[in-house]
């Protein structure tokens, strides 16, 4: 619910701060808004495609397969963040060469600039936001694993739930933080086969 107010309150914000500087900067900013908007929805329609094929593949423990999905859904994403970037980079030149006056050209070329380095990343961080949702839970330690699963490593992240499972598992009866270092050496041993 936070991060759907926060979207409607970004565009109000904006319209607010761009306005007190006048109606070219509040047309300029709209104008490159609604540009961004229809590719980064063009993006996220691209980028939940994977979602499925990695849901699936880790359902059924098909690591071959959720590694490609991984790979793909990251490449995806850096295809799209480069055409969006290339494509926000166009606009000043497409509205000057379609007659637009050359103030609002000047206004929309600033408001690009300043947004441009975050295109690319954005996409990227989008793609392992989706690879994360389809693993189905989103703490902390999934990024390790989906990094792992996306170049092919070895990685047993350790959390509390894992810390138990293996202090059974070892027999490891001392109590935490101090039996943490045997814990980690019991997920190495886990790691080599």
């Amino acid at each position: 619910a936070l991060n759907q107010l926060l979207q409607i309150a970004i565009p109000f914000v904006t319209v607010t701060l761009t306005g007190r500087l006048g109606v070219d900067a509040l047309a300029a900013g709209s104008l490159v808004g609604r540009i961004g908007l229809l590719l980064f929805i063009t993006s996220l329609g691209v980028l939940q495609g994977g979602l499925p094929q990695l849901g699936l593949a880790l359902g059924a423990g098909d690591h071959a397969a959720a590694v490609r999905s991984v790979r793909t859904s990251l490449v995806a994403a850096f295809v799209m963040g480069a055409v969006t970037t290339a494509t926000m980079a166009s606009v000043p030149w497409c509205l000057a060469r379609s007659g637009q006056d050359p103030l609002l050209v000047d206004h929309v070329q600033r408001y690009i600039i300043a947004l441009l380095p975050g295109y690319l990343p954005g996409a990227l961080a989008i793609a392992l936001r989706f690879a994360l949702i389809a693993t189905g839970d989103l703490r902390w330690l999934n990024p390790i694993m989906i990094a792992a699963i996306a170049f092919n490593r070895p990685g047993i992240p350790v959390d509390g739930n894992v810390e138990r499972v293996l202090s059974r598992l070892f027999a490891i009866a001392d109590p935490l933080p101090g039996s943490k270092p045997r814990i980690r050496e019991a997920a190495a041993l886990l790691e080599a086969d």
